[in-house]
């Protein structure tokens, strides 16, 4: 598609597309424009040395992001809830210092013992009794949440 797009577009449209690219008119415009797909814009950006533009995440979306996040959403979810990709929410909380999940205490790497496991598969609840319908000895059945 990318030949057919450069064959497609006059010189004077393309250096048209690149100044306005440069000016902020999203590639994803341009791609409807000229009833393209948004990676064949892209990429004939990429070959004139153009450099792509990223979505930076505010401020406001990087507390909204840590907020999900501390609330217990994974990267994920929080990636789908503000639409920026987990990556990029992963980087700004690093940089924020933001502090990852709990971990557990007896999980890998922990120094724990099974005693004090409280984690979701644990055999024990809370209250260190076991949990209804758990048989010493047995796999502890898969919790869906």
């Amino acid at each position: 598609m990318p030949q057919r797009l450069e064959r497609h577009l006059s010189r004077t449209e393309k250096n048209e597309l690149i100044q306005a690219y440069r000016d902020g008119v999203p590639a994803a415009e341009f791609a409807r424009r000229y009833h393209a797909s948004k990676s064949a814009i892209l990429e004939l950006l990429a070959k004139r040395k153009i450099p792509r533009r990223y979505q930076s995440m505010t401020d406001a979306g990087i507390k909204h992001a840590e907020k999900l996040y501390l609330a217990g959403h994974s990267l994920t979810a929080c990636a789908t809830l503000t639409r920026f990709p987990a990556s990029s929410i992963n980087r700004a909380l690093n940089k924020r210092g933001t502090p990852g999940p709990p971990r557990c205490p007896s999980g890998p790497g922990g120094r724990g013992s099974a005693d004090n496991h409280r984690c979701r598969r644990s055999a024990r609840n809370r209250t260190g009794s076991p949990r209804p319908g758990f048989r010493a000895g047995m796999r502890s059945p898969r919790v869906r949440g």
